[in-house]
């Protein structure tokens, strides 16, 4: 969590899930007008389904509330794609979530809580579920820096056909459309945030196996 000075200058402060009340003295020093939350338990699809998704419900709607009692005016949680479960066109705000894993649940779940407590303090409550990101600190065992290093260390990477529509976001752009709710008054809700263009999987894997290496193989099926 940071806050960003009228000087340009970034106040980082530690913290954990774990104990989020022990922010509070710290959160209520710079007295900031909007937090977003952006932190979560079990992200690796290993957990998608593991019990420890229940645990970021709790923390979540403790942060909120303290936001409130602390006099915080926006709240913009991180959801997901996942909250949707199985569909096979685009998605908009308006598809009812499905979810299919504990994890796209504990999201509906916060989600829905965050709702009413944001309603019944008077804060603006935004919601974005995330497609895809990818960029700088992503997860060794996800897709691109997965196929990346492969493609580095001259290794085949095992792919599927890869014929699935998938578009992936830039975290820079993932941060700036968090930014944009932040500051526009009339962002309240759920939003979507992904990329606009959902091309096959498998022109993504040979976009970047050309960035790094013409000639290496991917292994696609």
């Amino acid at each position: 969590m940071a806050s960003l000075g009228s000087a340009g200058r970034v106040q980082f402060i530690v913290g954990s899930l774990d104990d989020v009340l022990a922010l509070r003295s710290s959160i209520a020093g710079f007295e900031p007008d909007a937090i977003a939350h952006l932190a979560w338990w079990g992200v690796r699809n290993a957990d998608r389904n593991s019990p420890i998704q229940a645990r970021n419900i709790g923390s979540t709607i403790e942060l909120a509330g303290m936001a409130a009692e602390l006099g915080v005016k926006v709240f913009v949680g991180a959801g997901s794609q996942a909250e949707y479960g199985q569909y096979h066109r685009a998605i908009g705000e308006d598809d009812p979530a499905r979810p299919t894993t504990l994890y796209g649940m504990a999201k509906v779940a916060s989600a829905t809580m965050l709702a009413e407590l944001s309603r019944q303090n008077g804060m603006r409550f935004t919601w974005l579920r995330l497609f895809s990101t990818y960029g700088p600190k992503d997860h060794d065992h996800w897709l691109i820096p997965q196929l990346i290093r492969a493609l580095k260390a001259g290794q085949r990477m095992p792919l599927t056909k890869a014929e699935q529509l998938w578009g992936f976001l830039h975290v820079r752009d993932a941060a700036d459309g968090i930014r944009t709710v932040i500051e526009s008054d009339a962002a309240s809700g759920v939003f979507n945030l992904g990329s606009p263009d959902a091309p096959p999987l498998r022109e993504t894997i040979l976009a970047i196996r050309d960035l790094i290496d013409p000639a290496g193989e991917t292994r696609i099926r």
